[in-house]
């Protein structure tokens, strides 16, 4: 089940290019209107074509509640006490993909036992799978096939079982979708944790 809007390549189609003309005539507008002013313009223009990000665009919220997909909840009950929490500055360096002993080498592991072994480990929430698919130029292309799982938030069905969300490359696109807890897991279902062995200067 595919549960968020995809993110493709290729060439925008006449609606995306009708979207990016009207911003562009909005920028013209208000700077005739004074409301913003040239250089500050043409400086947030050069950090598009630069690729570069201001830093509130790259500040993620781990308390804040991520996209919930339609017929799951989230519960507290249902969570890892030691997923990372409160605010930080996106660094890809601060991330590393986890397996346990027990998916690794084609072994299977159950989706409860699994988030058994994540506790005690700074497991990434959701929060950062919604950040990924609005800044997919940030996701490492070495993910692709694997389903990078998003531990850190835990959802449960309308028949209380649980499912955790993941990344993946369609082919085309990145996309999300949910496995539940009852299924297995091997070695191409990492878990995404904040690498505690770098600086801690990297958790702002």
């Amino acid at each position: 089940m595919t549960v968020h809007e995809t993110v493709a390549d290729g060439k925008l189609g006449n609606e995306e290019l009708g979207q990016f003309t009207r911003k562009v005539d909005e920028i013209k507008r208000r700077l005739n209107e004074g409301t913003i002013t040239l250089s500050w313009a043409l400086n947030e223009l050069q950090r598009i074509i630069e690729g570069r990000q201001s830093v509130s665009d790259l500040v993620i919220d781990f308390d804040a509640t991520p996209m919930i997909p339609s017929g799951l909840e989230i519960r507290e009950s249902d969570q890892i006490a030691s997923r990372f929490k409160g605010k930080w500055t996106f660094n890809a360096k601060a991330l590393a993909l986890y397996l346990s002993k027990k998916q690794k080498q084609g072994k299977l592991i159950k989706g409860h036992d699994l988030k058994d072994d994540l506790d005690g480990e700074k497991v990434m929430g959701a929060q950062l799978l919604d950040f990924y698919l609005k800044n997919p130029h940030l996701i490492p292309d070495e993910w692709k096939g694997k389903a990078t799982f998003f531990w850190g938030t835990i959802y449960r069905g309308s028949f209380g079982d649980l499912c955790v969300r993941y990344l993946y490359w369609s082919g085309k696109a990145w996309d999300s979708d949910y496995n539940w807890l009852d299924n297995n897991f091997n070695d191409t279902n990492p878990a995404l944790l904040a690498n505690l062995f770098i600086s801690p200067l990297a958790f702002c």
